[in-house]
């Protein structure tokens, strides 16, 4: 009762700061929204922290949220107030024309959220609290794989822009296949490091106790799908770059309602392997989903990504037979993927000099 409580009380507040760094966003202080969320995150981590150290009772926790979201919303006041609340009765038509011009945004933002809220909620109602809390480590660091993905997408998100407002569309698409190849790159060193080191990874954030196994197995489900739909989904502002923003909520709701389906028809059978399945599923729809509306000069050869992550797979396998320890893994195994990734910038490149001309 004590966290729906705080949750009642954190609700609106929360609500309201995302309210204005919405219109902040708006306005242009990009720079100063991106450090009032980096606050309030840091804000929450601290306050957790030196609550769990003083042993409150887990649902008291909330806490953070509350404290977190009360300074974030005193820090936003000195630089935003809004007009008062009858303002917004004067002119009716202008808030109804901005739910309408706006509407085409709805779903086009945090995917991932969406996914693993549908697995949380499908597993409630068919697992126990026990199960539900292992499934919770493994997408624990299947955020933490995105969390680059996610602090890159505004520099993104800025950077396609300006280049199509300059009708620099031939930049604008070396840019994409640059980020993109980057990223996958940087995705696949980590998943190697955690695949090998998955006990030592996961120590740093979790108490272990006896679960480590069904974790590791939990998390090895999402990799197949997680190595590709981390290039793929901070890549998506460039669907509002090139004014496609309705297809990128099309893309959403469509993988959306696929984890919604797989979920309820895999959870009931195979518990949280079915959920990890779903989403792993689901992030695979998403990566050959993207870009389907692109003029077909702007679409990437998805068959060079599989092969990329066949290599991945085989790297894991031979060090992992290999057993030669962190020594000569962790300088070998990320030059043995940077050469098979090679073969994906390669191919990107000559993409790009073949459509040197721009697309339609």
């Amino acid at each position: 009762m004590g966290a729906y409580l705080i949750i009642a009380l954190v609700f609106p507040t929360a609500n309201l700061n995302s309210f204005k760094l919405a219109v902040m966003q708006g306005l242009g202080q990009h720079a100063r929204v991106a450090r009032l969320r980096m606050l309030r995150h840091g804000l929450i981590l601290a306050a957790m922290f030196f609550l769990t150290r003083a042993g409150v009772a887990p649902s008291y926790l909330l806490t953070a949220h509350m404290a977190a979201d009360i300074v974030t919303a005193f820090r936003i006041r000195r630089h935003l107030k809004l007009p008062k609340f009858r303002v917004a009765f004067r002119q009716p038509r202008r808030a109804w024309d901005t739910l309408k011009q706006g509407q085409v945004h709805l779903f086009t933002d945090n995917a991932l959220d969406l996914l693993l809220n549908i697995d949380l909620f499908v597993l409630g109602l068919f697992v126990s609290a026990w199960d539900l809390g292992v499934y919770a480590e493994a997408a624990v660091l299947v955020r933490l794989f995105l969390v680059v993905s996610l602090g890159i997408k505004p520099i993104l998100r800025r950077q396609y822009a300006i280049l199509a407002a300059q009708q620099r569309i031939s930049a604008l698409m070396t840019a994409f296949r640059r980020q993109g190849a980057l990223l996958f790159s940087l995705r696949a060193t980590l998943t190697l490091v955690t695949l090998l080191y998955y006990p030592m990874v996961l120590d740093l954030f979790f108490e272990l106790r006896g679960e480590t196994t069904q974790s590791f197995n939990i998390f090895l489900v999402f990799v197949p799908g997680l190595i590709f739909y981390a290039a793929f989904s901070a890549q998506e502002p460039l669907y509002e770059a090139l004014g496609q923003a309705d297809h990128l909520k099309q893309l959403t709701l469509i993988a959306a309602g696929i984890n919604l389906l797989l979920s309820f028809y895999l959870v009931p059978a195979a518990g949280v392997f079915g959920a990890a399945a779903a989403t792993m599923i689901t992030m695979l729809a998403h990566f050959f989903l993207f870009g389907r509306h692109f003029a077909v000069g702007a679409r990437l050869p998805k068959s060079t990504f599989l092969t990329a992550g066949l290599a991945l797979y085989l790297v894991y396998t031979l060090l992992q037979a290999a057993a030669w320890g962190p020594a000569v893994n962790f300088w070998l195994g990320p030059i043995l993927i940077f050469f098979g990734v090679l073969r994906v910038r390669g191919i990107w490149c000559r993409v790009g000099r073949e459509n040197q001309s721009g697309f339609p």
